[in-house]
């Protein structure tokens, strides 16, 4: 079987989210899978080690939209793909070789705006084309079961074509690396960790207001906020922002930090504390959309509109050493079931039933036919 994957996040600067997801599922199936060959389709030119079945193959310099409708799909029919994977919430809405697709959440299906303008244009494409990319996948691919329920009010999108194939912790954040101090961070001092990002939706204001009730509770804590752009950096007004942190960086903040918070208004999965809980940082989160399900009650739950709820739970988890204790352990043994063996298992299981189903519909058709020349 000779799979194409729409890998165009794979090469981007920004860390986190599509980029994250992308690189998660390539080394799942690098894992897994030595038989099977893949052409990873970028945007740019990649230097990424992977297995000898493995190839990289970049479609540069297109709009993004003409390179997801057009000339992808051509480049894949003419390189011969069996199934084309595209893992980022949308793709071709035309048929042109059988395609499964990942949805990871339906945040912008439900005008749920965040962002700036620029996001809410993307959202606008993505409400026109991921319901219909959805009904034209073989199978749809999602990260929790709380998404399948948003899902299953995609017109025409049927609930038993719909896979659930969850992400995975990077077995950087399982290891003994200690990771590597950004610059900016001062020896020996205390922090909070929490995460920003430009649309909104992380809640770092919630975490800047429910840090500005703590401090005079502890002398000398820090705030640190990774940021994903310049644009959720500007945004940062209290505590030190950190931009372009890599991913040893933030495996030291991981492991260093006091406790994590992350009272998420909306997740389609939850990725940030299940790698904190892997490194053995007492987390601090909302329950909504996803993270219940991810977190399980390895958490302290927040009301991510409460700053006082916030501040609460980050008191307990700095405070009560039984429940950090607690919290440490438990998350480490819920982070461990997200490993990359598992997911690529799962996301070979789904290659080969979409595959199935394809060759049984076009011996089906052929034998339709057949019969209507006799």
């Amino acid at each position: 079987m000779k799979i194409g994957i729409d890998a165009r996040f794979l090469t981007h600067p920004q860390r986190g989210g599509f980029k994250s997801y992308t690189r998660a599922i390539v080394s799942a199936l690098a894992e897994v899978d030595p038989g099977n060959e893949y052409i990873l389709y970028t945007d740019r030119p990649c230097d990424r080690r992977l297995p000898a079945n493995f190839h990289i193959r970049p479609v540069k310099g297109l709009n993004a939209v003409i390179r997801e409708q057009i000339a992808l799909p051509l480049i894949m029919r003419k390189d011969g793909i069996d199934l084309a994977h595209f893992p980022c919430n949308t793709g071709p809405i035309t048929p042109f070789l059988p395609m499964i697709a990942t949805i990871h959440d339906t945040i912008p299906l439900s005008r749920r705006e965040y962002g700036s303008r620029k996001q809410h244009l993307l959202n606008s494409y993505w409400r026109a084309v991921t319901p219909l990319c959805a009904r034209r996948a073989r199978l749809v691919l999602t990260v929790s079961e709380h998404v399948v329920s948003d899902l299953e009010h995609v017109p025409g999108l049927k609930r038993e074509k719909i896979r659930v194939v969850h992400n995975s912790v990077d077995p950087l954040f399982c290891g003994d690396d200690p990771g590597k101090k950004p610059a900016q961070i001062e020896e020996r001092m205390g922090f909070i960790l929490a995460f920003a990002s430009a649309d909104g939706r992380k809640n770092h204001k919630g975490v800047m207001r429910a840090y500005k009730i703590l401090r005079p509770e502890f002398a000398g804590l820090k705030l640190v906020l990774v940021c994903s752009n310049a644009g959720a950096q500007a945004d940062c007004d209290v505590g030190l922002a950190l931009k372009n942190v890599s991913n040893h960086e933030l495996l030291w903040l991981y492991r260093n930090a006091v406790a994590f918070v992350f009272p998420s208004f909306d997740e389609g999965f939850g990725l940030p504390p299940l790698e904190a809980m892997a490194c053995g940082t007492p987390v601090v989160s909302s329950e909504a959309g996803a993270l219940a399900e991810v977190v399980s009650g390895c958490s302290i739950p927040v009301d991510p509109h409460d700053p006082h709820s916030i501040a609460d739970g980050l008191r307990a988890a700095l405070t009560d050493q039984l429940l950090r204790a607690q919290l440490i352990e438990s998350g480490r043994d819920r982070a461990s079931q997200f490993t990359r063996r598992r997911m690529g298992e799962r996301l070979l299981a789904a290659y080969s039933e979409a595959l199935h189903s394809s060759l049984i519909t076009h011996h089906s058709s052929r034998i339709t036919n057949h019969g209507s020349r006799q």
